[in-house]
């Protein structure tokens, strides 16, 4: 017995590689014992597949026996376009060897291939036990009242557990397997079945696939939840409540849904169900929950069936140059797109700095408020020009000289909701008096007059802005199903100097890849001490509305480049990460700080920051994990941002992304960021 020494390479075939930070599982396939009378449970540990290659030492080739360990190695690997294409599961064991030689994984590693055999024992018993669970969820099911399975599922639960027991009782077993089998499965089979399922044979049925290959086939119980099959164990894995509208679909290239590695000890998928597109389909994640027939668990303060969202249309900045605005007669229009619909909204204006917790005084005489679609030119580009005649949805009103909020009516009617993926736009203008009034990070169309908040065509002297006034965000009424994640950052989650600010934000394109909401939490400039009260405005505004899924955590940027020492920030980090636990959700997920370019940066910042990176990766302050979001858009060499990524704006001293960076950065964020199993 040896400790072996395995190498990952980048290359998994012709037309397969693994992404970069691609998460990698490795366990034993059984428990087994070393020659120091350790027992080692089949429990996976995950690594990050990074820089081209992964090593792991320390993997023992045989038990206190001198039988092989079977290693079982999960990872997701991406096609020629860089498209998720799918799970690749296999089980292998060493050759021999000495043991500081390092055994690649790809072409050095033993396959283990005798569990896959169709028709054979090891199949069959696979399959009664198939037969086992599917039947005994069904008597189960129907003895609580779930489904209406009837006497049959215990008859076929009977005859199943006879068939396992037979095939594992002698090695001439084949035959007996294949009676019991042939009689158990269609009658668990028709119990189990959900209505509208027509396949009900063995070899048609997709809970009870003939050939376990590698990687696994995936099948669903009675209520459409999706399970694995465990080939070393025999074991069908169900977590509950995760399902798939389409049951049975392989795990393989180019299926219509691909599934991900099921982790045995949290419950939880590793990567999401998602579409060839590498993205979570609208339909998909409403299917999940209308066939489990729940509302899920998510807060219940608008009632069942709706759960309360915030999104911003700008976020704050400073109460100093560039970010406060002095004219007195403008009308802006704020671009927005959601990948769910609305049951209602309403918009929330305050003429006050969040950062800098400062109110302005003066009133603002504001005409309406306009909700429809705009026009999008040939190349795909937003134009800021209404494609029809807006719907007025706001009447005239006069807001708080003293600077309090001003949260206008519900937007109810049908034809005013945000449908999913359209170019929304919501407009606003008003009159003022000579005034400073708050400007946020958050881009938008402005002119010189109120007047041209609902002008259809060409606007004289309409521009499009990085930074535009007060501070607006929108309430959203959504389906209690939709996954919010809130994402707490700096400018680089507002993404200053993108072309259209919010909009093109890292977050709001994970959001509209993966068919939820992002509720973005972002103060341009600000460090974990600026976040350090949990009743500032900045947090409070957000507190009355239903509690997102998790919050993706990405400070730490400013407070590094700021000269602070590692030690500083992380004890600024630990207050914040209380506070976000204690308010919003204890699934808080870190990204990674980018570098900067230029006088942007020096070595010792730059030190700083990469152990700040690896004291995120070692989860400090309790995240449930780490996404290495900051590499996402780093030069290949290593330390600073990478050309095609930054601001042009910002050329040579980078510290912000443009457009395409914030897209590169989204990538880093895998789909299941968000969902949780009921």
């Amino acid at each position: 017995m040896a400790a072996r020494i395995m190498t990952i390479s980048a290359l998994v075939g012709p037309s397969s590689t693994i992404a970069d930070n691609t998460n990698v599982a490795i366990a034993p396939a059984a428990e087994y014992v070393d020659s120091a009378g350790k027992i080692h449970l089949p429990l996976p540990v995950t690594y990050t597949f990074h820089g081209g290659t992964l090593t792991v030492t320390g993997m023992d080739d045989t038990d206190s026996s001198g039988n092989p360990v079977q290693w079982v190695t999960t990872m997701g690997v991406m096609d020629t376009f860089g498209q998720f294409a799918g799970t690749v599961s296999t089980v292998k064991t060493f050759p021999a060897g000495a043991a500081g030689t390092p055994v690649p994984y790809f072409g050095g590693m033993v396959p283990v291939l005798t569990l896959n055999v169709p028709g054979d024992a090891s199949t069959l018993v696979a399959q009664a036990a198939i037969a086992v669970q599917v039947a005994q969820d069904a008597a189960a099911e129907a003895q609580a009242g779930v489904v209406g399975a009837g006497a049959a599922a215990v008859s076929a639960a009977q005859a199943a557990t006879s068939a396992s027991a037979a095939a594992t009782s002698a090695a001439g077993a084949t035959a007996a397997v294949t009676s019991a089998v042939n009689t158990a499965v269609p009658a668990a089979v028709t119990a189990a079945d959900i209505p509208g399922q027509v396949n009900t044979s063995l070899n048609g049925n997709p809970r009870v696939p003939v050939y376990l290959g590698t990687p696994p086939h995936s099948w669903t119980d009675a209520r459409a939840r999706i399970s694995l099959y465990d080939l070393i164990t025999g074991e069908v894995v169900a977590p509950a409540g995760l399902i798939a509208p389409w049951s049975g679909t392989p795990i393989t290239n180019n299926a219509p849904y691909l599934g991900g590695t099921f982790d045995p000890v949290t419950r939880r998928w590793a990567q999401n169900v998602i579409g060839v597109d590498g993205m979570t389909p609208n339909e998909v994640l409403k299917e999940w929950f209308a066939r489990a027939g729940t509302n899920g668990y998510y807060p219940a303060s608008v009632g069942s069936t709706f759960r309360l969202a915030g999104t911003p249309l700008n976020c704050s900045a400073s109460n100093v140059a560039p970010f406060i605005d002095t004219q007195t007669n403008v009308q802006i229009r704020w671009p927005k797109k959601l990948a769910v619909k609305t049951n209602r909204w309403r918009v929330h204006i305050r003429n006050f700095c969040d950062r800098a917790a400062t109110a302005y005084t003066g009133s603002l005489s504001v005409t309406g408020i306009w909700f429809g679609t705009q026009v999008v030119n040939s190349d795909g580009s937003l134009s800021g020009q209404w494609a029809s005649a807006p719907t007025q949805v706001q009447g005239a009103f006069t807001t708080d000289a003293a600077g309090a909020e001003y949260v206008s009516g519900w937007v109810t009617a049908a034809g005013s909701q945000f449908v999913p993926y359209a170019e929304h736009m919501i407009s606003l203008g008003y009159t003022c008096a000579a005034q400073n009034n708050q400007k946020g990070v958050g881009g938008g169309w402005t002119s010189a007059a109120s007047t041209d908040a609902a002008t259809v065509g060409a606007v004289s002297g309409q521009t499009l802005q990085e930074y535009t006034p007060l501070d607006v965000w929108i309430e959203c009424e959504i389906d209690s199903k939709v996954h919010v994640v809130m994402f707490h950052g700096d400018s680089l989650t507002a993404a200053s100097e993108s072309t259209i600010p919010v909009y093109d934000s890292y977050a709001t394109r994970w959001a509209l890849a993966n068919g939820c909401f992002a509720q973005i939490l972002a103060n341009h400039g600000s460090l974990y001490a600026t976040w350090n009260d949990s009743t500032a405005w900045k947090y409070a505004k957000y507190y009355g509305l239903s509690l997102p899924d998790a919050v993706f955590e990405d400070l730490g940027s400013n407070d590094i480049f700021n000269g602070n020492s590692l030690a500083t920030v992380q004890a600024s980090q630990n207050v914040v990460m209380g506070i976000l636990r204690a308010n919003f959700s204890n699934a808080i997920f870190y990204g990674t700080v980018s570098p900067r370019n230029g006088t942007a940066t020096d070595s010792a910042r730059e030190t700083v920051r990469l152990a700040f990176n690896e004291s995120n990766r070692a989860l400090a302050g309790g995240a449930v994990q780490a996404f290495d979001t900051g590499h996402q858009v780093e030069a290949t060499a290593g330390g600073t941002l990478d050309t095609r990524y930054i601001a042009s704006t910002e050329t040579p001293n980078n510290v912000h992304l443009n457009t395409k960076g914030q897209a590169v950065k989204a990538l880093g964020i895998p789909a299941h960021l968000g969902t949780r199993v009921i």
